[in-house]
């Protein structure tokens, strides 16, 4: 039995063990957008996208993303897009975005992310099943968030693509401006696929 992650073999014998996880792609996030094709395959039913140090070079923006059916070629920007984000902030639990039959899914947290003093995050965007032809495209996102003013917070969230056509890339961009280029420790993306 094998401990090592990225390794494409089962481990038998383990009773409720998922399957390894594969890393699929290792990249830095610059400019904008930031597009990952060609990682979604028919053996991967569930994607994680590991984001670190995340931090934008504007301020006051949002992560938001896209999809593809056609490698990139063109994306998916119909009002068919829902997002759900709830955070904490203060010691308060809110909802900082709602959207419904937007052009776009947002996926990093609050709306007011950006350059202002240390502000970053880092977290996890979730993809089940994007390639399942008869299904609505679902995922959910995680993020750990640094603001402005010194203070902690956590944001959770969930998307839905409304289509049952197949997709086969994504792309993740700043509302506006670019991602912070001015480290190479900023905004380090990691793509993981599960069977």
């Amino acid at each position: 039995m094998s401990g090592v992650v990225n390794q494409a073999g089962s481990r038998s014998g383990v009773v409720g063990h998922m399957a390894d996880a594969v890393m699929l792609k290792r990249d830095v996030a610059s400019g904008s957008p930031w597009v990952c094709t060609s990682v979604f395959r028919p053996e991967f039913k569930t994607y994680e996208v590991r984001f670190h140090a995340m931090k934008m070079a504007g301020d006051d923006v949002q992560l938001r993303m896209q999809f593809s059916i056609d490698n990139g070629s063109s994306w998916v920007t119909g009002s068919n897009y829902d997002s759900q984000v709830c955070a904490t902030q203060n010691g308060s639990v809110g909802v900082p975005i709602n959207l419904d039959d937007s052009s776009y899914a947002t996926v990093g947290g609050f709306g007011n992310q950006g350059a202002a003093g240390n502000e970053g995050s880092a977290g996890s965007i979730w993809f089940y099943d994007p390639m399942n032809p008869t299904a609505r495209k679902n995922g959910f996102n995680q993020w750990v968030i640094h603001q402005y003013n010194t203070e902690m917070s956590v944001a959770i969230g969930s998307f839905s693509l409304e289509t049952s056509d197949p997709q086969n890339a994504f792309k993740l961009y700043p509302s506006s401006g670019d991602f912070d280029t001015s480290s190479a420790n900023y905004n380090q993306v990691s793509v993981w696929g599960y069977r």
